[in-house]
């Protein structure tokens, strides 16, 4: 029942009243389907990819900052790049484009507004390492100013948490380490991938 009646019998619920609860009842819905979708690639993260190739880390990333630069704009964020090098590695495309595309949204996600998100990529020896950091304003976390707002601000950290679990199953998968912190300053991830072609 989307409604209880209280002592009043005659006390119908609006059609306002109806339309709210109904909103909340579909919101409820997609965030359950969302959350099975979101276990699920969570489960195929983990697999080893079977169509490993050469892959340039570095257009990888460019690509994927492309597709989350508007996401970025509107929320004030901005992303430094400090990409130094090819770092080929050898990967499944689609997968990799996945892990990547989860981890810059969780950076981009957990930034506040007037936050900048640093991105660095180097060749370090057999490995290449991608360092992301987040400075400025901090995280993205404002108080809650009702019940339907909380739920909001925890449906949200679900989903980051959920994208940064998928982004390090997908990269220890292909042979990577990944490490998050988080500290007062802000928050760093770190992915060392194996380059390919190194000895």
């Amino acid at each position: 029942m989307l409604f209880a009646r209280t002592g009043n019998a005659a006390a119908d619920p609006t059609a306002e009243q109806y339309r709210e609860s109904v909103g909340r009842a579909l919101t409820q819905a997609k965030r359950a389907s969302w959350l099975a979708t979101g276990m699920r690639e969570l489960f195929d993260a983990g697999q080893v990819g079977e169509d490993c190739e050469v892959l340039s880390l570095r257009m990888a990333v460019e690509s994927a900052i492309d597709d989350l630069l508007l996401v970025a704009d509107a929320a004030g964020v901005r992303i430094r790049c400090l990409l130094r090098s090819a770092c080929p590695v050898w990967f499944e495309g689609q997968r990799l484009r996945r892990g990547l595309f989860h981890l810059l949204g969780f950076m981009v996600g957990c930034a506040g507004r007037g936050s900048v998100v640093t991105i660095e990529l180097v060749e370090c020896g057999e490995q290449s390492l991608l360092a992301l950091i987040i400075s400025g304003a901090g995280p993205a976390h404002d108080q809650a100013s009702s019940s339907d707002s909380a739920d909001d601000e925890r449906s949200k950290e679900l989903t980051l948490q959920l994208g940064l679990g998928i982004a390090r199953a997908i990269f220890e998968a292909g042979g990577g380490s990944f490490r998050a912190e988080r500290s007062l300053e802000g928050m760093s991830v770190e992915v060392r991938l194996p380059r390919a072609g190194a000895r």
